[in-house]
């Protein structure tokens, strides 16, 4: 599935990520749909909300790569 988020789309995650990691202490799900999400994105994630995140679904993102997906499986629950 390639070219799923179109040129100049500009739906980068990382202001939502950083607000995330400001605000909302509680959160447990994260359900992102056709953004951009970095590795460093994931990172800051699993610092933030790592006893906290339960689940996060990434539908139709791009631009992380194992290495982000590894520092969520192995900080959060």
């Amino acid at each position: 599935m390639f070219n799923l988020i179109p040129e100049n789309w500009g739906g980068f995650v990382n202001p939502w990520v950083k607000e995330i990691e400001n605000y909302f202490d509680c959160l447990k799900s994260l359900h992102f749909r056709r953004m951009i999400v970095t590795d460093d994105d994931l990172k800051i994630l699993a610092r933030s909300r790592h006893q906290s995140l339960y689940s996060l679904k990434l539908e139709k993102c791009s631009a992380f790569s194992t290495d982000g997906l590894y520092h969520i499986s192995h900080s959060c629950k």
